[in-house]
């Protein structure tokens, strides 16, 4: 029973760091792009991404609060879709499901001063719909404008890739399987002696 709650534990403490550790999707690089456009931001942001092809989906003004610029194939109904929290002056918190209009979020570039930080999305799963907190501009200097980069004109309902809790969970639901049927195989062996 003492090998079986042991096994039971690590199986548990290695689901929870894995589900936890998907939390942590979001990259951050610094750019310097000066002066800032549509045209730059999605050239920045496509660099980071090699063999892609990314559009500009949509600026806001420093506290989200207006649609500066859409792109080509994004409406104010899509960015609808995008829930914007200006906490302060330089930190913003960003949450989206585009899922529904076949868009994904590839990078967020946001501009300050001279400069822009640049956050993208480095979970597959997480680019039709996702959050990232906390996002500053650079030096955390006073947001000027923040941008979307990603893509439009994809299948509709979601990503592709499976979600990865779900995987984790079946995963461990596996692994405790395998130890329960191991104990018995072990305790009916031990018996027939």
């Amino acid at each position: 029973m003492n090998k079986t709650v042991r096994t039971l534990t690590l199986v548990a403490s290695l689901t929870f760091a894995a589900i936890n550790t998907q939390a942590a999707f979001i990259g951050f690089t610094e750019e310097r792009i000066s002066p800032s456009n549509p045209t730059q931001e999605t050239a920045a942001v496509e660099a980071l991404f090699p063999g892609e092809d990314l559009e500009f989906l949509v600026k806001w003004d420093d506290d989200g609060s207006s649609i500066d610029e859409l792109g080509s194939n994004f409406s104010a109904a899509d960015a609808a879709l995008v829930t914007l929290t200006n906490r302060d002056e330089d930190i913003l918190d960003i949450t989206w499901d585009l899922s529904s209009i076949g868009a994904e979020v590839w990078g967020i570039v946001v501009k300050a001063g001279r400069d822009s930080n640049i956050y993208t999305v480095e979970e597959l799963d997480r680019m039709s719909f996702g959050s990232a907190s906390s996002i500053v501009g650079p030096d955390n200097k006073e947001i000027s404008h923040f941008s979307l980069i990603g893509k439009t004109g994809l299948p509709t309902g979601g990503s592709s890739v499976p979600d990865a809790q779900g995987t984790m969970a079946l995963l461990a639901l596996g692994l405790v399987a395998v130890a329960t049927a191991s104990r018995r195989v072990k305790l009916a062996e031990e018996t027939r002696l």
